[in-house]
C-alpha cells in the first residue's frame, strides 16, 4: 500500500539587523505559522536541522541562489526565508516560499510591524505566503494504489480507516468507513474523504484488476490557542502552560486538534488546570474566567482623560483589572490633577464604571455691560439658582449652561477642565477717534469696532478705520485683554490692520467710565511694498484717543 508523503519545510534562520536572540525567536514564530497555515506539510524543527547539516554548512548564510540546494540536502520540499528590514521601527517583514524542484519562488508575504508586533507580523507574513503558494498550485488528487482483495463476486472497493471516516465519490456521500464502494470496469476512482479534526484529502485511487482494499490514515488538523487577553493589563507576566510545557504568551500557539491541559502561572490563577478543546482550522480563546480565581473586570470613568494606578503606572481608562471576589481598591487620576480610591465590588459586571465623587475647581465668574460697568444680575448655572455677579465658587468638571441678563439675556455653556475665569458680556460696538503725538501728529484715525465674540480671557472683534494724514482704510481684528485695578476695568488692546501696501499696528490701553472710552498706546505704520507713488514713509509713535460705546 502506497501513501504520499507529506511535504517537507524547511524555515531557514532569520535574516535581518536585529540582535541573534531576536532573530531565532522570529524563526521559531515562522515555523509555528506555517505549521498553523499549512496543516498537511512537516515543518522540520531546529534539531532536525542540525541533525541532517553536515558541520560546515549553515543555512543562515545562504542567498537566494543556495536556498534550493541547501534546501534538497536536508531533504526538504519547500524553504521558507523570513527576512526583516529595518534596525528600529517600523519594520518591514517578509517572507518567501521556495519550491526545491522548481527552484523558483511560489510564494511571497509581508507584513509591517514595530518592536511589540514583530511575532504577529511573522505570522501574518507566513500565511500570505502560503496563500500565495496555494492560488498558484490547486490542490491535486494524490494518488494511491489499492491492494488487492481475494474475493469472489462483484468488484469492489473496501474503504477502512483507523478512526471515524466519512467517504465521497465524486458529490455523492458513499457513508462512513469501513465501506464497500461498487466499481465497475474503471481502473481509478476519486474519493474525498473527510473527518472531524483532521486534514481532508482528496484522492485518486488506483484498482487492481479484481476487488481491492484501501486504509485512509487522515492527519491531525491545526488549530490556534488564542492569548490575545494576555497582551495587555496586568496578565502581561501571566504564564501559560499546555500539558504541563509552557508556551510564550504574546502571540498565538498553534497545537494539533485535541484536548488539552490549560493552566495559568499568576497570583490570581486557579491551581487547578482547565481542559480546553482545539478544533482543526478554529481559534480557541485562552478560558480565563475559569483559570482564574480573580475576575477580569474592564474599567471605564464617566471623566474623560481619567487613569488608574496599575503596577506603579498610571493608564488611562478603559483598562483591564484583576477583581478578587472580595472586591479592590483602586487609585483613580481625572484630568492629570485629581486623585481619589474607588472601590470595585467582587461582583461587579464587566465593563464596570468607576463611581467617584466628581471632582470640583475653583470658578470666577464675572459680568458685563456694553458700557464696559460691572454686571450684578443674578446668574443660574444648569438651571438652578447660583446667587448674583460676580460669583466666586466650586462647578464640577464637565459642560455647564451659564445664564444671566444683563439688560439683554446671556446665556452660554462651557467645558469645565481646569479653574475657570470667565466673563458674561453684552455683545457691543464702539465709536472711536484716535490723534497721534510727536511723529505720528498729523495722523487723525476715526474707527469704528465690534466685538463679535466673548471668551473667557479676552473678546474678539472686527476693526475698520480711516487714517488721514496717512490717507487709507484699514481693516483689522481686536483682540482686547480686560484687567481691574482697584475695582476699573482697564482693557488691553492689540489692534493689527493692513491696507493696500502698509501695514499697521497699536497696543493700547483703555480705561472705561460709563460709556465713554479713553485710549493711550502706541502704534506703527509699515510700508510693506516699495511703490515710489505712495506716500508718507512709515511712522510710528504714540497716540490718544476717545470713543464711546453703542
Amino acid at each position: 500500500m502506497a501513501q504520499a508523503a507529506p511535504p517537507k519545510v524547511v524555515v531557514l534562520e532569520g535574516i535581518g539587523p536585529l540582535p541573534t536572540t531576536v532573530l531565532s525567536g522570529l524563526t521559531d514564530r515562522a515555523r509555528g505559522a506555517a505549521q498553523a497555515a499549512w496543516p498537511e506539510a512537516l515543518v522540520m524543527t531546529r534539531d532536525t536541522l542540525e541533525a541532517l547539516l553536515p558541520p560546515d554548512v549553515s543555512l543562515a548564510d545562504c542567498d537566494d541562489e543556495c536556498e534550493a540546494d541547501a534546501g534538497r540536502r536536508v531533504g526538504a520540499d519547500w524553504v521558507l526565508t523570513v527576512r526583516v528590514a529595518g534596525v528600529s521601527a517600523p519594520h518591514t517583514v517578509s517572507v518567501s516560499l521556495l519550491s526545491t524542484a522548481e527552484r523558483a519562488v511560489l510564494g511571497q508575504g509581508e507584513a509591517k510591524a514595530d518592536d511589540e508586533t514583530l511575532l504577529d507580523a511573522v505570522a501574518v507574513a507566513v500565511r500570505r505566503a502560503v496563500e500565495m503558494k496555494n492560488a498558484q498550485r490547486p490542490q491535486q488528487r494524490a494518488l494511491r494504489i489499492a491492494e488487492p482483495l481475494a474475493r469472489s463476486g462483484p468488484r469492489v472497493l473496501r474503504v477502512t480507516s483507523p478512526h471515524a471516516l466519512e467517504v465521497y465519490v465524486g458529490d455523492r456521500r458513499a457513508g462512513p468507513a469501513p465501506i464497500e464502494l461498487p466499481i465497475g470496469d474503471e481502473d481509478h476512482i476519486a474519493l474525498d474523504v473527510q473527518s472531524e479534526n483532521r486534514v481532508p484529502a482528496r484522492l485518486q485511487v488506483k484498482l487492481p484488476p479484481r476487488s481491492g482494499q484501501i486504509t485512509i490514515t487522515l492527519p491531525q488538523s491545526i488549530g490556534t490557542l488564542d492569548l490575545s487577553a494576555l497582551k495587555t493589563g496586568e496578565l502581561r507576566s501571566a504564564q501559560v502552560e499546555v500539558d504541563g510545557m509552557p508556551v510564550p504568551q504574546h502571540y498565538d500557539v498553534p497545537l494539533r486538534a485535541g484536548r488539552y491541559q490549560v493552566r495559568l502561572r499568576h497570583d490570581c490563577a486557579s491551581p487547578r488546570p482547565v481542559e480546553v478543546n482545539i478544533r482543526g482550522g478554529e481559534r480557541t480563546r485562552l478560558p480565563l474566567a475559569a483559570l482564574m480565581s480573580c475576575r477580569a473586570i474592564e474599567l471605564r470613568s464617566a471623566y474623560a482623560n481619567s487613569a488608574v494606578m496599575i503596577a506603579r503606572r498610571w493608564r488611562l481608562l478603559p483598562q483591564v483589572v484583576l477583581v478578587p471576589p472580595t472586591g479592590r481598591s483602586i487609585r483613580v487620576e481625572i484630568a492629570g490633577q485629581f486623585q481619589q480610591t474607588a472601590e470595585v465590588p467582587g461582583d461587579a459586571s464587566s465593563p464596570y464604571t468607576l463611581l467617584v465623587a466628581p471632582p470640583r475647581v475653583e470658578a470666577s465668574i464675572r459680568g458685563r455691560f456694553r458700557d464696559g460697568s460691572p454686571c450684578t444680575a443674578p446668574l443660574t448655572i444648569d438651571a438652578e439658582p447660583a446667587g448674583a455677579l460676580p460669583f466666586k465658587g466650586d462647578l464640577t468638571l464637565g459642560e455647564h449652561r451659564l445664564s444671566t441678563t444683563c439688560r439683554l439675556p446671556i446665556d452660554r455653556r462651557i467645558n469645565v477642565k481646569a479653574p475657570l475665569n470667565a466673563r458674561l458680556t453684552e455683545p457691543f460696538g464702539t465709536y472711536e477717534l484716535s490723534v497721534g503725538l510727536g511723529e505720528n501728529a498729523s495722523i487723525i484715525t476715526p474707527g469704528f469696532r465690534y466685538w463679535l465674540l466673548d471668551g473667557p480671557l479676552f473678546n474678539i472683534g472686527l476693526g475698520l478705520q480711516m487714517a488721514y494724514g496717512i490717507v487709507d482704510v484699514r481693516l483689522g481684528a481686536v483682540f482686547e485683554l480686560p484687567i481691574a485695578i482697584a475695582g476699573k476695568y482697564v482693557d488691553l488692546l492689540l489692534v493689527p490692520g493692513v491696507s493696500g501696501t502698509y501695514v499697521s499696528g497699536r497696543a493700547i490701553a483703555r480705561y472705561r467710565h460709563g460709556r465713554m472710552l479713553f485710549d493711550l498706546g502706541w502704534g506703527a505704520h509699515f510700508k510693506v511694498l516699495d511703490d515710489a507713488d505712495e506716500d508718507p514713509p512709515t511712522r510710528q509713535g504714540l497716540f490718544v484717543g476717545t470713543g464711546i460705546i453703542f
